[in-house]
């Protein structure tokens, strides 16, 4: 085992577990109102929306255009947003089924939101713990700086996985385990996939991954954390959270 693997495996790693810093800002806070939950939220809107459309859509594009000319670039790209479209109402039928039994209990729904969140972006690092791992794996020079970026950006994450966990079930523990596992996913898939799948993992294949992925993000976000968030913030304050949201990921660039 030679050291750039051992140091892409402890720097992934690193970057991945980041989520738990967004969580525990989340669980140490002495203020816990459902004003600034749904703040949080609103956040989270802005944040997922902006992750998709400037990030996982643009990059899905460029690499399915790398593999196929327009239209037939164009025609896989939105059949993979209508495949990530099905998975979403799969995935929402089977986490919501209790629902009704339940006369929609209002911390069921948050736990659900959070659920719901972190199996989303524990998807979302399929793809991107092949790519950071592979990226870091064959140049040491930017690996540091780069892992550092991929930390930072990963923060938010666990704030929007762990507040509605937190704020709904009371129970810190679950909030940190959720946020933990989703973060762990990042070198797992890294790993396994640079050792395992790295000749299959082509341009074709991940520019799909990431468009079904942004699918599910995008129904996520409007489905789930977008109601949540104006019922528990309001209009005004969700929408200047979502605004936030957006200024946080370019913000984020420039680092």
């Amino acid at each position: 085992m030679n050291l750039n693997f051992i140091l892409s495996i402890l720097l992934v790693t690193m970057a991945g577990l980041s989520t738990l810093i967004g969580s525990l800002l989340i669980i140490k806070s002495k203020n816990k109102s459902y004003k600034k939950l749904g703040f949080l939220l609103g956040l989270a809107v802005g944040i997922m929306l902006c992750i998709c459309i400037k990030e996982l859509l643009p990059e899905s594009e460029e690499l399915l255009s790398s593999v196929y000319n327009y239209p037939m670039s164009s025609i896989i790209l939105v059949v993979s947003l209508f495949v990530g479209f099905g998975l979403s109402m799969i995935l929402d039928k089977l986490l919501h089924h209790h629902d009704e039994e339940e006369h929609h209990d209002e911390h069921c729904q948050l736990c659900n939101v959070g659920i719901t969140t972190a199996l989303t972006m524990a998807l979302h690092k399929l793809p991107e713990g092949i790519a950071i791992f592979i990226a870091i794996y064959s140049d040491y020079m930017i690996a540091i700086p780069f892992a550092l970026a991929i930390a930072i950006h990963h923060i938010p994450e666990g704030m929007i996985i762990s507040a509605p966990i937190y704020y709904g079930t009371g129970d810190k523990k679950k909030a940190l385990l959720y946020s933990g596992l989703t973060g762990l996913v990042l070198p797992i898939s890294g790993i396994i996939g640079f050792l395992f799948f790295q000749p299959i993992f082509t341009d074709l294949i991940e520019g799909i991954l990431l468009a079904i992925t942004s699918s599910i993000m995008l129904y996520i976000t409007f489905k789930e954390i977008m109601p949540q968030a104006f019922k528990y913030g309001g209009k005004t304050t969700t929408v200047f959270a979502a605004i936030l949201g957006i200024i946080f990921i370019y913000l984020i660039e420039l680092i």
